[in-house]
């Protein structure tokens, strides 16, 4: 898993690619993008340098459906 490597790069480009995929759609479309592994650990920021599916929530889950 990307996000092992640490340093924050994987959890940055689902960021980035999130945010501009979302800006491509119609004003009024729903985007459904991903879904985070059952494990809370990957919520955890203890355990991923980069911040794991934590960083990604709080950056762009206004966007995701």
């Amino acid at each position: 898993m990307a996000f092992n490597n640490g340093g924050g790069a994987a959890e940055s480009w689902l960021i980035n690619y999130t945010s501009s995929s979302v800006q491509s759609f119609p004003k009024d479309s729903t985007f459904s993008a991903m879904l985070p592994p059952r494990r809370g650990s990957r919520f955890s920021p203890e355990m991923w340098n980069g911040g794991g599916y934590l960083a990604i929530h709080k950056s762009v889950c206004f966007l995701i459906d």
